[in-house]
């Protein structure tokens, strides 16, 4: 196995990058990337890069506490909005293929020969912010819709398995054996990851060029490949704004997207109710920002839940400063007369994360990999770190036994990459441990 850093970076510093505004027809930023970072709430690994921020952001140095300005919620419009419909690429998810795989029952000692589970592997949480057709757009939070296709493609052949990010955080991953779950994350909620195409009639068909389209399209033609995503939506910004600046005809069909991402095995989650950042501020609007968001986001639809943060930046509350905002994330909070629960955060770089099973696992410091080349940035990225490890030697990755209720790990694990098995948790959970 080749030499390099696996920790995941919950405990070290990231940069970040704050949203560039623009002033098209309604006072609103576009949406484009977070970058970010913060010291972990205990001491330990350590991020190995931190992300650069462009030529025009600026941030002071070491403290990364100056928000961008407020996301501004779209004017009222009068306009009828069109009621969605299921066009071509707007289908129920395709029914499980027959030769999806082993799944739902413990493996016999040839199948365990044949699939080679590794349940205490690390997980890829891939992380996107933009898309575009523009190649002179490409940059640290802004990839092509091609370059979208091939990640699909070559997860698809290298033996990868859409799973949620709710599954990894509940450790009830539900990928076929033999296959490595791979989660899918979007930040920001851009027109180009959600467009729909209004047709003279009315109807909305999903763009085969944005985001959700590709998707669609691809997990049609391979019904063996799982489905999913997860996006991080802002309330006031859902999906109608982007690099190429505000789509009008988008502003009012927020409810109709959401509805379509719940139906079609997508999750909607929590990226804060204004984006602009929770590194340092007060605790009526730390949990304002949060709860609030929740709030926003029923609005839209009743079965969202949003209980998965995606934090702004990457940077959590200060742990000097806001300590109780620390535990409020962990053990909920009261806001308004409720109360309110996550069960996961995400960072923004720039690892691997690790099995649900390890006793490194925190669900509050999930790691993802920024889907870039990021050479420039002094950073590992997709492109430039970790797609070529992964090319090379996948073995130190999560590979599922098909049976969420068993946790399969083979006697020669390397733990000094993956961490413990966390045996205790594990028969707390009912989980049943197989070793081979």
């Amino acid at each position: 196995m080749p030499t390099f850093d696996l920790t995941h970076g919950s405990r070290g510093r990231r940069g970040s990058w704050l949203l560039v505004a623009v002033t098209l027809l309604l006072l609103l930023p576009l949406l484009a990337a977070c970058g970010g970072g913060d010291d972990g709430d205990d001491a330990g690994n350590t991020i190995s890069w931190q992300p650069g921020l462009p030529a025009t952001a600026t941030q002071p140095a070491d403290t990364a506490d100056a928000p961008p300005a407020e996301t501004q919620a779209p004017t009222e419009t009068t306009e009828t909005v069109p009621e969605a419909t299921t066009g071509p690429a707007a289908t129920q998810p395709p029914a499980q293929s027959a030769d999806a795989g082993v799944t739902g029952r413990p493996l016999s000692e040839a199948e365990l020969t044949e699939f080679q589970p590794n349940e205490l592997g690390k997980i890829l949480v891939l992380e996107y912010h933009q898309l575009t057709s523009d190649e002179k757009q490409v940059a640290q939070f802004v990839r092509t819709y091609d370059s979208f296709r091939d990640d699909l493609q070559w997860l698809y052949d290298n033996g990868f398995y859409i799973v949620s990010m709710r599954e990894v955080i509940e450790n009830r991953i539900t990928a076929p054996a033999g296959k490595k779950p791979v989660v899918l994350t979007f930040d920001d909620s851009p027109v180009n990851q959600f467009r729909y195409l209004i047709g003279d009639d009315g109807t909305l068909t999903i763009d085969p060029e944005s985001g959700v389209g590709i998707m669609e399209a691809f997990y049609a033609e391979h019904p063996d490949f799982g489905r999913g995503g997860m996006f991080g939506v802002l309330p006031n910004a859902c999906f109608y704004t982007g690099v190429d600046g505000v789509e009008e005809d988008q502003i009012d069909l927020c409810s109709q997207k959401i509805n379509f991402l719940i139906d079609n095995g997508y999750e909607v989650e929590n990226h804060t109710l204004t984006h602009n950042g929770i590194q340092d501020v007060d605790d009526e609007t730390f949990k304002e920002d949060i709860a609030g968001a929740i709030d926003a986001l029923k609005e839209y639809d009743d079965r969202v839940q949003a209980t998965i943060f995606v934090v702004p930046f990457g940077m959590y509350p200060d742990l000097e400063k806001h300590p109780e905002q620390r535990e409020w994330m962990r053990n909920g909070f009261e806001w308004n007369g409720r109360q309110y629960q996550l069960i996961g955060s995400l960072m923004v770089g720039s690892n691997p994360t690790e099995s649900p099973a390890s006793v490194a696992f925190d669900s509050m410091w999930i790691a993802r990999i920024q889907m870039c080349d990021c050479t420039e940035q002094g950073g590992q990225g997709w492109e430039d770190t970790w797609q070529p490890i992964v090319a090379d030697d996948p073995d130190w990755l999560y590979v599922s036994d098909g049976d969420p209720d068993t946790v399969t790990v083979p006697e020669n694990a390397d733990t000094s990459v993956t961490g413990e098995l966390d045996e205790a948790r594990m028969e707390s959970e009912g989980k049943q441990i197989v070793r081979y």
